[in-house]
């Protein structure tokens, strides 16, 4: 056999060996898609005036995944972070902020006590919960204070929200890059100024 049907021999072999791995790669992909991924949603929101000042009434639907559930149950703190805007009006299509704020919500679970606490990072405030059904439920009413607030010139609201992976211990924020059940996508929800949400 001469060296250039050796080689042209060599090339279908490779050929046919890079076919069958992409072949089996889509085929791995295709039946190992992941399911049960986090997915988080603004149900509602509004900005309400009470006697000590703004708060942001929001109703969230979190479902984890389960490797955020079986890190919770181990006692480590899984963290929402919180962006509301309030926006004027658009000019030349671009709406400036008019006010501004961030808040945190921890969930944790303490085996000691068997306990989930639901904490409002800046208030430092807590609420208790014997089970993580009541903890997640618990999302779905939720008023955070606004501190300075003032949006007089607000023709809408903006809230955007995402787990707070740089809160997560050192190890684990590499997994939330590489591992879907990690990856959540940041939701976002508007409403008009003048509606309550």
């Amino acid at each position: 056999m001469s060296a250039i049907a050796r080689i042209q021999r060599l090339e279908l072999f490779k050929l046919t060996w890079l076919i069958l791995l992409g072949a089996s790669v889509t085929a791995c992909v295709g039946s190992a898609a992941p399911t049960g991924l986090p997915r988080l949603q603004i149900s509602s929101a509004s900005v309400q005036q009470r006697a000590d000042g703004a708060t942001l009434d929001i109703a969230l639907d979190w479902h984890a995944s389960a490797l955020m559930l079986d890190a919770l149950d181990h006692g480590i703190p899984l963290e929402l972070r919180l962006r509301i805007e309030a926006q004027s009006a658009a000019s030349f299509g671009w709406r400036s902020s008019v006010a501004s704020s961030e808040r945190h919500v921890q969930l944790r679970y303490f085996p000691l006590s068997r306990q989930y606490v639901l904490r409002d990072q800046e208030r430092q405030d807590e609420r208790h919960f014997i089970a993580r059904a009541s903890l997640f439920a618990a999302l779905e009413d939720l008023h955070l204070p606004l501190g300075d607030w003032n949006d007089a010139r607000a023709e809408r609201y903006r809230v955007l929200a995402d787990l707070d992976s740089a809160m997560l211990p050192g190890a684990m924020r590499v997994s939330v890059w590489f591992d879907p059940a990690w990856r959540m996508p940041m939701t976002e929800f508007f409403w008009p100024a003048n509606s309550h949400g």
